[in-house]
C-alpha cells in the first residue's frame, strides 16, 4: 500500500497485472480479509476451485485400507488445479512470481502409483509391511518438543489404526529422509531415480532448470494411518505427491505461518479459515506449495506420500534471493589463483 501511494491499479510486473490482480488471483497469498482492511479490495471468500477440464486420474487399486472415520469434501480446494502437465513459462509465470500453490491433477503415471501398491512393498525388505518404524503423533516429534511413541509400528499395524499406549488419543505416523537404497526399494521401476523422466516429480526440473540430480532436493517419505499427519509448520518450496489414500491440506499464507505441536486433527479443526486455504489431495496429485506457506496435512484412511523441498539457490536459476553468486564459484576463482600463484 505504501509503495504503490494506494493506487490497486498501478501496474506491478512485465505482464501487465496490477496489485488488484495479485490480490483477486485464486490462491492468493493475500487473504480477502487483509484485502478489505488493509487495501480497501473486496474479494469473494468460498469460491472453492475444481479442475476445469475432465480429470486425468488414475484410480489404482493400491489394496491398502482406506476407510476414513471423519467426513470431507473430496472435491474442496481454493487453489487453481491444472490437469496434468503445466508449462513451465506457465508456472514461472502465475504461480512462482505470484507465490500461489497450485495442484498439478492426475501427475503421477500408473507404473509409479503401482510401486506403492500393498502387494509390491511386500517384495521389499526395508518397506515390507510386516517391518517396524518409530511412530509419533506428528510427521516429526522431536521438532516441536513432543515424544515418539515408546513401541515401535509396523505397517500394518498403522493402517490397522492401532494406537500408542501412551497417548491413545492421538493417530500415528512415520516419516523419513531416504538414502539411495530406499530409493531403489521405493522407486525399482525407475532404477531408484526419483526424478524419473516418466515419474510424478519430473516437473521440478522441467520448472528449476538447475536442480540435476536426485540429491540437490531435500527428500521425505511418509505413511501413516487415519486421522494421522503432519502438524502445522513451514519451509523452502516443496513439491508433494500422494501415492495412497486422501490428505487434506490446511495452508496458510508466509504472514500466517507457524510451528506447532498440535495434533493434525485438532490443527484441521481450529485453524481460523479467514487466513487458511484447504485443498484435498487425492492419489496421483502433485501439490505445489511455495517459499514459508504454512501448512498441515490430515490423513484420510491409510496414506503413502513423497516430498521435495527446494533450496532457494535452486529456484532462482543458480543465484542467492540478493543475486549473489552461485555457490562455490567464489571458491573455485580462489583455489585457481592459488595455483597461478
Amino acid at each position: 500500500k505504501i509503495l504503490t501511494d494506494g493506487d490497486t491499479t498501478m501496474v506491478i510486473d512485465d505482464y501487465g497485472r496490477s496489485v488488484e490482480d495479485y490480490v483477486r488471483m485464486n490462491g492468493s497469498p493475500i487473504r480477502p480479509i487483509d484485502a478489505k482492511n488493509v487495501l480497501g479490495i473486496h474479494v469473494e471468500e468460498g469460491d472453492h476451485k475444481k479442475s476445469e477440464e475432465e480429470q486425468h486420474v488414475h484410480h489404482t487399486k493400491s489394496g491398502w485400507n482406506d476407510t476414513t472415520a471423519d467426513q470431507y469434501d473430496k472435491e474442496r480446494c481454493d487453489f487453481d488445479i491444472v490437469d496434468g502437465d503445466l508449462d513451465p513459462e506457465v508456472f514461472q509465470r502465475d504461480y512462482f512470481m505470484t507465490g500461489r500453490p497450485v495442484v498439478l491433477r492426475g501427475q503421477v503415471p500408473k507404473i509409479e502409483l503401482d510401486m506403492f501398491a500393498k502387494k509390491r512393498w511386500y517384495q521389499t525388505k526395508k518397506f515390507h509391511p510386516d517391518n517396524t518404524f518409530d511412530v509419533g503423533p506428528t510427521a516429526y516429534p522431536d521438532l516441536t518438543d513432543q515424544d515418539y511413541c515408546k513401541n515401535q509400528m509396523s505397517i500394518i499395524e498403522l493402517e490397522q489404526g492401532k494406537v500408542c499406549e501412551e497417548m491413545p488419543e492421538k493417530p500415528m505416523v512415520h516419516a523419513f529422509h531416504p538414502n539411495k537404497r530406499d530409493f531403489h526399494q521405493l522407486y525399482p521401476d525407475f532404477d531408484g531415480e526419483i526424478l524419473d523422466k516418466r515419474g510424478g516429480f519430473r516437473s521440478i526440473q522441467n520448472f528449476f532448470s538447475h536442480v540435476k540430480q536426485q540429491s540437490d532436493i531435500n527428500w521425505q517419505v511418509f505413511f501413516g494411518g487415519d486421522g494421522s499427519g503432519a502438524t502445522l509448520h513451514w519451509h523452502e518450496a516443496a513439491f508433494n505427491i500422494l501415492y495412497v489414500g486422501v490428505k487434506q491440506w490446511k495452508v496458510t499464507p508466509p504472514l500466517y505461518r507457524g510451528f506447532t505441536g498440535m495434533p493434525a486433527q485438532d490443527v484441521a479443526a481450529n485453524l481460523d479459515p479467514k487466513i487458511s486455504l484447504t485443498c484435498v489431495q487425492q492419489p496421483g496429485d502433485l501439490f505445489y506449495i511455495p517459499n514459508y506457506w504454512g501448512h498441515s496435512t490430515f490423513n484420510h484412511g491409510f496414506t503413502i506420500g513423497a516430498a521435495g523441498i527446494l533450496d532457494d539457490w535452486y529456484q532462482n536459476g543458480g543465484t542467492t534471493f540478493r543475486g549473489e553468486e552461485a555457490y562455490g564459484e567464489e571458491e573455485d576463482e580462489e583455489e585457481e589463483e592459488e595455483e597461478e600463484g
